[in-house]
């Protein structure tokens, strides 16, 4: 959206300046005026502002608003927004991008861009327009204790009023978490990085954390309240309804890592690679703004400037291919790492659509593999953890560290690595291990189906065979585990509980029988049985916890006799496989090589192979220079 006939003032970005858009009192119907002015942020004379979050919406619906005595067009969105945000009795100042920012200059977007992350640390408050109220709105932002402009406030305790939290519930995430400003990467940094912040729908308004407040404790009370018999459908372009309960809280961890973390001193940002992982799901209208929408974290040099390979360029001349090139190479230059590359897949379900070059991620894919290095510190995170703990786990995520457990190379040493932009190739130094001879089918769903059918090319290619009679389907494999799993899970209340054993024999009687092939030593260390457990979870927990023998043994052990509930350590060990074999899997295909390797990768097969994960080979060819390939990615 432009307005290119309107006499915008020049900026002087090297001064930081900022345009801000005085909005004039009036009535909630009469016609919007406002008037500009430049400032410079970092001069004590700039005056308070407020900045506007919100969503544009559809840019060729527009309305005529009146601005510095000339006719401007908004979209509709911002159109319904000022009427709402208008004082009838005081002007207020805000920063709106849409009319603070001359859209027809694209010198000035690139620098107006990079100063994004100040205007929204400078502001005094940061208001979150969500678009017009609705009766569904209206119900969620009166349920709590909204701010003010309330119609009859209700106070509901969710204790003693199911009913009305089940409804409020159901409007929360079918009605506020369903509107696109969830979903728009832009409100990350917005967010993220706000002094306070105000929500408004409609004429209703309400701290960002009593909205937070109140989605927590619904949250919870949705746990014991039906809703409905059946999920209700998605909304048009919208996410299913369990991705939309979760966009809330990821918006609110990432304001606690950046705003807690940031008491005292300042510590490290997360990386760049870690920031692009974790927001991956939200949106952009162009894919470069997935990367410069996030640049309000990163700190600018002493002239003012991001970064040389950051910094934001909208021109004709600037391809969505180098924005993917420069981000990939910052990334790799930050972390000292390959990392980026494990965020080289496409979009959940799409395995047959390879962008160039594939080595620098497509943000137009909204996919993320779970438990990639890039996404274990939002993991490891927890909301109420100390300041002091969160500078720590910030500080050893962009750090060769022992934060990163997978390190196939075992070295702490940087990259051998070349980019060749005219050809788009990344050459890079490495170690030919062995030839991958099968691979099981990608799975697309949370589901057993897909296991059971690696079971059987893992049954094929290493030829087992039972001791017993009873042949389970690869013995004892994961997906006669997992459903024994579940059958205990439903005899016991919903409760995933711990392995048994018989109060008659407690050593043997209800030992599982597990085939010869089972118990056979893997190639890369251990039994086979737990090697082909740590390849489906990745070597972890649904929580992040690492994988070892103790944990191995537990899921082995599970019976279909009856059971008594062992201690809770066992309990959410349980429930940490269980998990993570619906999850980690996700989008990936077991592979098996000529060696005797198993491990797990997307349909390219770039791959989690266990026994190789820690240096293992980097140890066993010490010394040995002679091994090494250059190996030269498209």
């Amino acid at each position: 959206m432009a307005n290119p006939n309107f006499p915008y003032t020049a900026l002087d970005p090297s001064n930081s300046e900022v345009r801000l858009v005085k909005i004039h009192p009036g009535r909630i119907d009469e016609p919007i005026t406002c008037s500009l002015a430049i400032v410079r942020l970092h001069e004590p004379e700039c005056p308070k502002f407020e900045a506007l979050s919100y969503f544009w919406g559809d840019p060729s619906i527009l309305s005529s608003i009146t601005v510095s005595g000339q006719s401007f067009n908004v979209t509709k969105n911002l159109a319904a927004a000022l009427p709402n945000l208008r004082s009838e009795h005081q002007a207020r100042v805000f920063w709106i991008d849409a009319i603070c920012i001359n859209q027809s200059d694209c010198e000035e977007q690139n620098s107006q861009v990079r100063l994004m992350g100040a205007v929204y640390r400078n502001a005094s408050r940061v208001v979150v327009w969500l678009g017009e109220g609705t009766a569904e709105s209206n119900n969620v932002f009166t349920f709590g204790s909204p701010v003010d402009n309330v119609e009859e406030p209700r106070s509901k305790s969710l204790e003693t009023d199911g009913d009305a939290a089940a409804k409020a519930q159901h409007d929360l995430i079918h009605d506020i978490g369903c509107r696109p400003w969830f979903r728009r990467v832009w409100v990350i940094q917005e967010i993220a990085l706000a002094r306070e912040i105000l929500v408004r729908c409609g004429r209703h308004e309400m701290a960002w954390e009593t909205l937070r407040s109140q989605w927590e404790k619904l949250e919870l009370a949705s746990r014991t309240i039906s809703i409905g018999a059946s999920r209700p459908p998605a909304p048009p372009g919208g996410d299913n309804w369990a991705d939309l309960a979760k966009t809330f809280p990821r918006l609110s961890r990432t304001r606690d890592l950046v705003q807690k973390a940031g008491q005292n001193l300042a510590p490290p940002h997360p990386s760049m690679g870690q920031l692009l992982a974790w927001h991956r799901t939200f949106e952009a209208t162009e894919p470069r703004d997935k990367v410069y929408g996030l640049l309000g974290f990163h700190q600018l040099d002493d002239n003012g400037q991001l970064h040389p390979l950051l910094r934001p360029d909208y021109s004709e001349n600037t391809t969505d291919q180098q924005v993917r090139i420069n981000t990939a190479e910052f990334c790799i230059l930050q972390d000292r790492r390959l990392d980026i590359l494990t965020l080289c897949h496409p979009s959940a379900g799409d395995h047959q659509t390879a962008t160039v070059p594939s080595w620098a991620p497509d943000w137009a894919s909204t996919w993320t593999p779970p438990n990639s290095p890039s996404t274990l510190l939002l993991q490891k995170y927890n909301i109420n953890s100390p300041p002091q703990l969160l500078r720590q786990l910030i500080s050893t995520a962009t750090s060769d560290s022992s934060f990163h457990d997978w390190r196939a190379d075992g070295l702490s040493s940087e990259p051998r690595y070349t980019i060749n932009r005219d050809k788009a190739l990344l050459t890079t130094t490495g170690v030919r291990i062995d030839t991958i001879t099968a691979v099981g089918l990608v799975c697309d769903h949370p589901s057993l189906e897909t296991i059971f059918t690696w079971d059987m090319v893992m049954q094929d290619e290493f030829q087992l065979h039972a001791q017993s009679s009873t042949v389970m389907n690869f013995g004892s494999g994961i997906a006669s585990q997992c459903s024994k799993l579940w059958a205990r899970s439903s005899r016991s209340k919903e409760r995933l509980l711990a392995p048994s054993t018989s109060a008659n024999n407690p050593d043997e009687q209800h030992k599982p029988q597990v085939t010869a092939g089972l118990k056979d030593p893997y190639f890369g260390g251990g039994t086979l049985a737990d090697a082909y457990l740590k390849t489906i979870t990745l070597g972890r927990l649904f929580n992040g916890k690492k994988l070892g023998e103790q944990e191995c043994s537990i899921f082995w052990e599970v019976n279909d006799h009856e059971e008594r509930e062992e201690e809770s350590h066992n309990s959410q060990t349980i429930k940490g496989l269980f998990n993570a074999i619906k999850q980690h899997p996700l989008h990936r295909r077991l592979l098996v090589t000529e060696k005797g390797y198993v491990g797990l990768g997307p349909a390219s097969c770039e791959a989690y192979v266990q026994g190789c994960m820690k240096g293992e080979m980097a140890h066993m060819l010490k010394g040995d220079e002679n091994v090494l390939e250059e190996f030269i990615l498209v």
